[in-house]
């Protein structure tokens, strides 16, 4: 940890209230950067919307009963279309 109010990144002056502790021993700029990067919203759209789609429909697997009547139709119409088409 290092001495003094100074972000532990990039050595700025930090607001004293912030640097009593490590985890909170980061200036403004560097806070925003460490937290975006730890979060989904850094992914690109590509891996973002890849991820979304498995992470639902195993979600959607284990919750059947959670959608509404009429997705629950759009489903089964939408399977019975691809069992046809094979």
């Amino acid at each position: 940890m290092l001495a003094g109010n100074r972000c532990e990144n990039c050595s700025k002056e930090v607001l004293a209230s912030k640097a009593r502790f490590k985890q909170t021993k980061w200036c403004d700029r560097c806070a925003k950067l460490k937290k975006r990067a730890s979060s989904l919203a850094s992914r690109p759209p590509r891996d973002r919307r890849d991820y979304m789609r498995t992470y639902m429909a195993a979600y959607r697997l284990k919750n059947p009963g959670l959608s509404t009547p009429y997705v629950q139709k759009h489903r089964a119409t939408r399977k019975l279309k691809g069992a046809r088409a094979a």
